[in-house]
């Protein structure tokens, strides 16, 4: 891309303010290309103080994974999203017959929950997120918050200056036996740039034909220099 510049800038000193900009504005759409998102799987990763048998030292906490293998898709330029629903978690806490629902202090340790997505694409590996865990004894019927997951966005780098975020949605309980779902934002924050071979990056051919005609146009003002 840094000879594309220096052509350029050759254009417009030369006059050729046609070719130029023509060419440069091809080129510079292509350094604005779609990039491909693929999604190969996903899961929630819970700590082992999840349980919803009767024993008191577990939390009950239903985790379903609901994503799945989507189609792929294109993000076109920096800002632009994708969200989709990638999960849902439900809160189930029982004590066993005859005593009150609510959360007893043995049954707040190891509740570390990993929301995670294996990517194909732009990038191959796994994006992990590691919520913040609220978890507050006592009864389950007040109206305070009883168990909540909070999600800080994670940033991924793919390529030569590319990146992407995942931003998992917040979830807060404050109601036994409830079901919330929730979802996966991806943002893309930078496009790659300087690597031969990037989607990013390579020109169109309708790029390089204007391109041509620059170079051509270029030629030409110098043999008429000559002449």
């Amino acid at each position: 891309m840094g000879i594309v510049r220096t052509i350029c800038v050759r254009y417009m000193r030369r006059g050729l303010a046609v070719a130029g900009l023509l060419g440069c504005s091809a080129l510079a759409g292509g350094a604005n290309a779609a990039v491909t998102f693929d999604i190969a799987s996903g899961g929630y990763s819970p700590g082992t103080g999840y349980g919803c048998a009767s024993d008191t030292s577990l939390l009950c906490v239903n985790f379903n994974y609901l994503l799945g293998d989507p189609d792929s898709f294109d993000l076109s330029g920096v800002g632009n999203s994708k969200t989709f629903d990638f999960g849902s978690v439900q809160l189930n806490e029982a004590d066993g017959p005859g005593s009150s629902t609510q959360i007893d202090s043995g049954e707040t340790d190891n509740l570390g929950v990993t929301a995670l997505l294996n990517f194909l694409n732009p990038f191959s590996g796994q994006v992990q997120s590691v919520a913040v865990v609220g978890v507050f004894t006592g009864p389950l019927t007040d109206a305070g918050v009883d168990y909540s997951l909070t999600f800080d966005p994670v940033t991924q780098a793919f390529g030569s200056g590319g990146s992407f975020t995942v931003d998992f949605s917040d979830l807060s309980f404050s109601q036994n036996n409830v079901t919330l779902t929730q979802s996966v934002t991806i943002t893309l924050t930078a496009v790659p740039t300087g690597n031969e071979g990037d989607p990013a990056t390579v020109p169109e051919p309708a790029t390089l034909a204007l391109l041509g005609l620059g170079l051509g146009g270029l030629a030409a003002s110098r043999r008429r220099k000559t002449n």
